[in-house]
């Protein structure tokens, strides 16, 4: 009926045979293995019309932040994706990337929108997290009347 040959036969049941590989040790627990992009933030025209070295970079600060949506790593994400200094002002002009000035702390303004998130995560470790507050789902920066 079927004339498969025995090295297809291996494979195809090798395929169905395989057993679920553990968790990697390093990311058991870790939650920022795993993060939402959503299309409603990367499908806005300022978006799209970033050059594509911006957007990587915005990818992969996305991929590095904490739980509540704040990195200090960006220089060398921008290393890693081969970013320069432009393109992570053009995220920071663009509204995507909230940066903190005197320090190197930014924060990823949509980041509630995109992960969806209700009051199930921990408090961020940076503590210029108390400097901005969520409006409709995006971090802004408060005003200095407003309470730390």
């Amino acid at each position: 009926m079927f004339d498969y040959s025995p090295f297809t036969l291996f494979i195809i049941l090798s395929h169905f045979n395989k057993p679920r590989m553990p968790a990697h040790p390093f990311l058991k627990g870790h939650m920022s293995a795993r993060r939402m992009i959503s299309d409603t933030v990367c499908g806005m025209d300022s978006f799209v019309e970033m050059p594509l070295s911006a957007q990587a970079l915005y990818f992969h600060l996305v991929l590095q932040a904490d739980n509540k949506g704040f990195f200090g790593s960006a220089v060398k994400t921008m290393r890693m994706v081969g970013a320069t200094q432009e393109d992570l002002d053009v995220l920071v002009n663009n509204g995507f990337i909230l940066r903190f000035p005197g320090t190197p702390t930014c924060c990823v303004r949509h980041w509630y929108m995109m992960q969806n998130l209700k009051d199930k995560i921990a408090k961020s470790d940076f503590p210029e997290a108390k400097l901005v507050r969520l409006d409709g789902g995006v971090y802004v920066l408060k005003n200095d009347k407003e309470e730390y």
